[in-house]
């Protein structure tokens, strides 16, 4: 559970760059961790993997060079990481991105239509395209509690395991999120506000206006170990163990 803070009042501890590149950077002779292991051929594969913690009590990981087969179930769905051109928006250069198809939910489908999704570790929600945010909200019976707070829409945590899972599909690999992610717990007291409430994961994404793009942050990646190629250009994500909806 974390305390909501209003934008304005947060703050960060640091970033840990690992982009693939450099082409979006104001410092392009400034590399990043990876890009400076790769450089100096430290990495048995010129890759990391990826887990972040489910929970308080539960633990993340990151691998450089190599991949924990047996933190997953199954075998991984990889992406092929799309190369950048005229049709693609200067923001997401140099980035984690691959092809977004469509969003499911209920008897209902969100179609990107050729869209792009961006792994962005930073940023702890999903970010869609504002129209899309309100209509995934109001299907699952969020409300901003009498004040519209940023677009913070949330639940009454009891209601959430009454809530059905999304896919999100990118290329033609569906990813299946449940409550538990693209809901987070938090005290809003300093919204005046009583008691924990389940925020909905889904934001506007404002930097990227209403286009097809999606950014997909810590509510999603948190649901799956996910393994970042550079080799193979590829990123690719399963279910980790164990996995409980």
């Amino acid at each position: 559970m974390f305390r909501y803070t209003p934008h304005w009042e947060a703050s960060w501890d640091g970033l840990l760059g690992l982009a693939p590149s450099n082409e979006n950077s104001d410092s392009l002779d400034l590399m990043n961790p990876l890009q400076n292991m790769v450089a100096q051929n430290l990495l048995d594969r010129n890759l990391f993997s990826l887990k972040l913690p489910r929970g308080a009590d539960g633990r993340g990981e990151i691998l450089f060079g190599e991949i924990d087969h047996d933190s997953y179930v199954g075998e991984l769905k990889s992406l092929p990481l799309l190369p950048y051109d005229e049709n693609h928006l200067e923001e997401i250069m140099g980035r984690w991105t691959v092809p977004a198809s469509k969003l499911n939910i209920g008897d209902g489908s969100l179609d990107f239509e050729g869209g792009v999704a961006v792994f962005e570790t930073d940023f702890p929600f999903i970010g869609l395209p504002e129209n899309y945010v309100m209509l995934v909200d109001q299907y699952l019976g969020m409300d901003n509690a009498g004040k519209s707070w940023d677009h913070l829409r949330s639940i009454d945590c009891s209601k959430r395991k009454l809530l059905g899972n999304i896919t999100i599909t990118l290329g033609e690999e569906d990813f299946v999120i449940s409550p538990w992610e693209y809901t987070i717990e938090a005290d809003m007291t300093k919204l005046g506000i009583k008691g924990k409430r389940c925020v909905s994961a889904f934001r506007p994404k404002e930097e990227y206006g209403d286009s097809n793009y999606i950014v997909l942050g810590s509510a999603f990646l948190r649901a799956f170990v996910g393994v970042f190629d550079l080799d193979s250009r590829t990123v690719s994500c399963e279910f980790p163990l164990p996995y409980f909806f």
